[in-house]
């Protein structure tokens, strides 16, 4: 592979904590140091900034392509300084990032062997931030996201000065938004790219003054980009979500701000309106710009995880268009030791088709002949794998990137766990392609389950799709796998039997989405089924001593009521219109099914 030169453009101000590191992780980075151009530009820095610069250079200048030292008269802000890096640099593509970030060794190797790899479309690179990720959503198929954040991100010099780069009018916060929607205007696509890793512990600092400072700026730039790339209604709507935050926080500093500001950003906004004709529909979510996870507090955990294999055992009824996206999310993995167990059931249809679904992954496949239902397919799955750790996938259903990493990592991290689940967004989609569907579906996404391992809670209700759980072979020899003679809830089953054994470990982060029908009443037909199956469940486990049967039914009473609906939008930070009529339909069509039922 020919070895691209890149720029790094790195902003500083009254950075003396950082700077060291992030330049220290530059140096020791396993990417051959004279292909990389370092520039600083620092805004007029108070503390010794300037001198840590100067010296660290002396040391060590020599050891790279380039190095150039911008110091300025005064703070510009953060896409100002970014313009005058970029301006300057002297390869194709540049690096933007942040003082208090640190590139792991491998990040820059390995963002450079995918972007050899992307197609000419592709324009802008968000490497993934740790400990804390962001939050917002993406593609697992494609990557495509639809904004990049500045704090860590290589983009194309050229892409960059042809949309004008940053809008210098943005001081901070949102201007990699708006940048990412100029690149995106222009018919390019950008991607997040999770294996490679930056070190920018976003809690490090944040004190009340820093975080009042950022919302300032978030709530202003927020109705900013609402008139540039928006319509009326959006601008409109942006300036009540900013009124109304303006006067539920009257008595902060924060909010007299705001309040004092808000016709000056009004009439900005005005003279602003619809300046960026958008060939996309830009999102806004409240102060967002994108369906978050919610996962946002979740701390990637460190420490060596070894090279176990992973196990993931798919149960096909020949459903090829879904299964060769489920493989696509297998073959994304940032963790690579995976040996996929498929188990077709009642053909063998889907054995000469193999090497086309997926060229990389080592599969072993087997054929029922007869169909012999789920529960026996998952345990013909069990007995073929051989791997330390097992984990089942719905052949319509998909894995985030690093899925199998986080949880692999958590269960070795804590050795006394045999059993690790994380969390899952539930997807209503219609017929077809997930990635054509992505954008245009994601408004009706959602994390329905998030719940702390407690057996009873369990017993309430299985909050545990299938395919967020990730357990030890362990517990299959020891205590078995699924009810044979289920047709439905074969894995709430299999939950329960293993909860009456060990403690489950939580994981507080998204790392699977798993499809449901669009339409209401599919959906509602497939949970009265779901409903008429879960009393066998009750029944299978009411007498057990670690359980009350009357929680149960008191809980069982409440979770269809319609409040519970209202309940969750108000949780929701983000508010989401569409998503609660959606469940507001589907929880009236249940009902309605259930009386029609009795009535039969």
């Amino acid at each position: 592979m020919k070895i691209i030169e890149i720029d790094i453009i790195i902003v500083t101000f009254n950075s003396q904590d950082w700077i060291i590191g992030c330049l220290d992780s530059i140096k020791e980075s396993l990417y051959p140091q004279r292909k990389i151009y370092i520039t600083v530009v620092d805004n007029k820095s108070t503390d010794h900034t300037r001198d840590h610069l100067e010296d660290y250079f002396k040391n060590y200048e020599k050891e790279f392509g380039g190095i150039s030292l911008i110091y300025l008269d005064e703070n510009k802000g953060f896409g100002a300084a970014n313009n005058i890096g970029v301006e300057g640099a002297k390869t194709d593509f540049c690096l933007l990032l942040n003082a208090d970030a640190e590139l792991t060794p491998n990040a820059l190797a390995r963002l450079m062997e995918v972007v050899s790899k992307s197609n000419e479309d592709v324009a802008m690179w968000e490497l993934k931030q740790k400990p804390f990720e962001h939050p917002k959503i993406y593609d697992p198929l494609t990557r495509e996201v639809s904004w990049c954040s500045g704090a860590s991100c290589l983009i194309k010099r050229d892409v960059f000065l042809s949309v004008g780069g940053f809008d210098e009018s943005i001081f901070m916060y949102a201007e990699d938004v708006d940048l990412s929607w100029r690149i995106r205007k222009e018919g390019y696509k950008l991607h997040y790219i999770p294996e490679c890793e930056v070190f920018h512990d976003t809690m490090i600092g944040n004190n009340p003054e820093k975080q009042s400072f950022k919302k300032y700026h978030s709530i202003v730039n927020n109705l900013l980009l609402r008139a540039k790339f928006g319509n009326w209604f959006v601008y409109i709507t942006g300036v009540i979500f900013y009124v109304l935050y303006t006067m539920t926080h009257l008595k902060t500093e924060l909010g007299k701000k705001l309040f004092f500001h808000f016709p000056q950003q009004f009439v900005k906004g005005l003279k602003y309106h619809r300046v960026t004709r958008a060939t996309f529909e830009p999102k806004f979510y409240q102060f967002d710009y994108e369906i978050s996870k919610g996962d946002e507090n979740y701390k990637i955990q460190e420490g060596p995880y070894g090279n176990n294999v992973i196990s993931i055992i798919i149960r096909s009824i020949g459903r090829e268009n879904y299964l060769k996206e489920c493989l696509k999310s297998l073959e994304n993995q940032t963790y690579k030791n995976i040996e996929l167990v498929i188990i077709e059931d009642g053909s063998n249809k889907l054995q000469e088709k193999l090497s086309t679904l997926s060229k990389s992954l080592k599969v072993i496949y087997h054929s029922t002949g007869l169909k012999v239902g789920r529960a026996k397919a998952g345990n013909i799955g069990l007995g073929l794998a051989t791997g330390k750790y097992m984990n089942f996938l719905d052949e319509d259903d998909i894995l985030l990137n690093d899925h199998c990493e986080v949880l692999i990592q958590e269960l070795s991290l804590c050795p006394d766990y045999k059993v690790a689940y994380s969390l899952s967004i539930e997807a209503p989609l219609k017929e077809g392609s997930f990635s054509e569907q992505f954008t245009a579906m994601k408004d009706f996404f959602s994390v329905n389950f998030n719940e702390q391992h407690e057996i009873k809670r369990l017993f309430q209700d299985n909050y545990l799709p299938i395919q967020t759980v990730m357990f030890s072979r362990e517990m299959f020899l020891n205590f078995g796998g699924f009810d044979e003679s289920l047709d439905a809830l074969e894995d709430w089953d299999l939950w329960m039997k293993y909860a009456l054994e060990t403690h489950f470990l939580y994981v507080g982060k998204v790392t699977s989405i798993y499809r449901v029908p669009f339409d209401v009443l599919e959906y509602a037909s497939r949970q009265m089924v779901l409903s008429n199956n879960r009393k066998i469940i009750i029944d299978k486990y009411k007498n057990h001593t670690l359980l009350n049967v009357d929680n149960i039914k008191k809980r069982h009473k409440k979770r269809y009521l319609l409040q519970n609906v209202w309940c969750k939008f108000k949780k929701s930070h983000q508010y989401n219109i569409k998503l609660f009529i959606l469940k507001l339909k589907r929880r009236i069509c249940f009902q309605s099914l259930k009386i029609v039922n009795k009535g039969g």
